[in-house]
């Protein structure tokens, strides 16, 4: 199966699912210019736009993606200082907040595309890239 894919623009994480297709797809999102993790959804619930979006508004904090991401950010000790600054005013973060944090902090971008047989569109970029680069693949 060749791809010939016809894909969104890059825009940060939380904002890509207003580009995203609403039927089933791929996605890759990129860290300083670097494919860090391919995935895909199905036609249902609004396909890929609705797979971002999840991302987006914290909905998926147990997620590969989200606990990459999450643990990149705690890495920097800035990031932990923004969250415990939080927690003394009284306003502890939960981890769907810390997740969606750490995308904007880290400046995940997301592009997307519509593909039927999404599964193997997914398997097929995985491919292509740096396996050691992914994120989820190990």
């Amino acid at each position: 199966m060749t791809l010939d894919l016809r894909w969104t623009d890059w825009a940060p994480l939380e904002q890509a699912y207003r580009l995203a297709p609403s039927v089933a797809g791929v996605y890759e999102v990129r860290d300083a210019g670097r494919v860090v993790y391919v995935g895909q959804a199905g036609d249902r619930r609004n396909g890929v736009s609705a797979r971002l979006r999840a991302y987006a508004v914290g909905k998926s904090p147990d997620s590969g993606l989200a606990g990459h991401a999450s643990t990149r950010a705690l890495a920097d000790p800035q990031f932990c200082v923004r969250i415990t600054e939080a927690a003394l005013a009284g306003a502890p973060w939960s981890v769907s907040r810390i997740a969606v944090e750490a995308y904007g902090h880290l400046g995940l971008q997301a592009r997307s595309a519509a593909v039927a047989d999404a599964v193997a569109a997914e398997l097929q970029l995985i491919g292509r890239h740096d396996r050691v680069s992914l994120w989820n693949v190990r």
